[in-house]
């Protein structure tokens, strides 16, 4: 599962917060802890990303074949398959917010759009995934490739829920 802090600036905040278990820091705020735990996903929890919102979070394992995304306010989770039979060792969420990019331990990729929460998969010719970075429009997709020069750039022009990427081979 997942733990994380809440922390609480006003009182009212604080009222939500008494019948938890609650710490008061020296700056005068609240905090407690949440939990983030789903009966079907036993899987230590390797990756997460934040939406830029802060609404959601995105988990997910080296040991299973699904990411889980959070809603944080109501902790429930939506599976979604990555890649069957292959662990998930990287997750990207797009500053947009219109994409969350997966990458597993085999040289397949997946990434949603958020709308509606369809998927295109893609295989990376030379290899798993290392690293990922977006650009700050959540555009383009830099991917880098384990063990060797290879980089990979993924091209999102179209508007969601359409995800029509275009998959582009730097060599360094």
């Amino acid at each position: 599962g997942i733990c994380f802090w809440r922390l609480t600036e006003n009182e009212s905040d604080a009222e939500t917060a008494a019948s938890r278990n609650v710490l008061t820091s020296s700056h005068g705020r609240n905090g407690w802890c949440e939990f983030l735990c789903n009966s079907d996903n036993q899987q230590p929890v390797n990756t997460i990303s934040w939406s830029p919102d802060g609404r959601l979070l995105a988990s997910g394992s080296v040991s299973s074949d699904h990411i889980y995304v959070w809603d944080v306010a109501t902790t429930t989770c939506t599976p979604l398959v990555a890649a069957a039979a292959c662990g998930v060792s990287l997750i990207k969420w797009s500053p947009s917010g219109h994409y969350v990019f997966a990458a597993t331990l085999s040289n397949v990729v997946r990434v949603w759009e958020t709308k509606t929460w369809t998927g295109e998969r893609w295989t990376i010719p030379t290899g798993p995934c290392q690293s990922a970075c977006w650009n700050p429009q959540g555009t383009l997709l830099l991917v880098a490739v384990a063990g060797c020069a290879d980089m990979w750039t993924f091209a999102f022009h179209h508007t969601p829920p359409h995800i029509f990427g275009v998959l582009a081979d730097l060599r360094l």
